[in-house]
């Protein structure tokens, strides 16, 4: 097994995790409750706020991720619900109604992320930085009936030699 495909399992363990009440979700035919403790537990530790260190082994077919709080911080061994829903948020998502500013900066950062993770696997590609600006000029422009109707933004603003990708 792969670092990448690892945690992808773990992070895949999300299904059993219910953001607002901060407790496990069984599936209906679960037969061993433990384990799918275990598994939500998996995946809360790898969002767990306070944890700012990761490390990972490797010796096939194992992968060992282990996270780790600062030394200045010490987290609970037994946490309750509430703990789960201070310290595990939800994914971000592309619902307009998160806009903060003018745009939504939890997709944007995620977005920037994941991009320059993808530009860092190529030799020579320099990372790219978020602009503000650009998002807010862009996210008014998408909240226009005229971009429901095209599906693309006609006025291009300050930013007409800009490249622009779409996807629906």
């Amino acid at each position: 097994m792969s670092t990448p495909l690892a945690v992808n399992q773990w992070y895949g363990y999300s299904k059993y995790y219910n953001y607002d009440k901060g407790t496990t979700i069984y599936p209906k035919a679960a037969t061993d409750k433990k384990a799918v403790d275990r598994e939500a537990g998996y995946f809360k530790g790898m969002l767990w706020r306070s944890y700012g260190k990761v490390s990972f082994a490797v010796r096939a077919p194992w992968v060992v991720g282990r996270l780790c709080p600062p030394a200045a911080v010490t987290i609970p061994a037994t946490r309750t619900a509430v703990d789960n829903v201070e310290n595990v948020n939800p994914v971000c998502t592309l619902k307009t109604t998160e806009t903060d500013g003018g745009y939504n900066r939890c997709y944007n950062k995620l977005a920037l992320r994941y991009h320059n993770d993808q530009r860092a696997a190529r030799s020579g590609t320099k990372n790219l930085v978020l602009d503000a600006r650009i998002a807010k000029y862009i996210q008014a422009e998408m909240e226009k009936p005229a971009f429901a109707t095209a599906g693309k933004i006609t006025n291009k603003g300050p930013w007409a030699g800009c490249g622009e990708s779409e996807y629906k």
